[in-house]
């Protein structure tokens, strides 16, 4: 089955918003993050672990609510399609 472009336009909306909203959240999230691991002397691996645990939760938490954001977004249209 081939997409629209309709359907192409609003996947690349979608996935453009998401990593806009990310660089906007992990740029200073990773200078705090950089910054909290120095200050607890963490090792390489540590600070890995650390930042890496942190920047994994952010990033589910900020896809589910961008996909709910969007999903809601279909719906409205769908609806008013009727």
């Amino acid at each position: 089955m081939e997409l629209t472009k309709k359907e192409k336009s609003d996947a690349f909306k979608e996935s453009f918003g998401d990593t806009f909203f990310a660089t906007l959240i992990n740029f200073p999230l990773q200078f705090i993050l950089i910054t909290i691991a120095f200050g607890w002397q963490l090792t390489a691996f540590q600070t890995t672990l650390f930042i890496t645990s942190v920047m994994f939760t952010i990033a589910v938490a900020r896809k589910y609510y961008i996909r709910l954001y969007f999903h809601k977004k279909y719906k409205k249209k769908q609806y008013k399609n009727k």
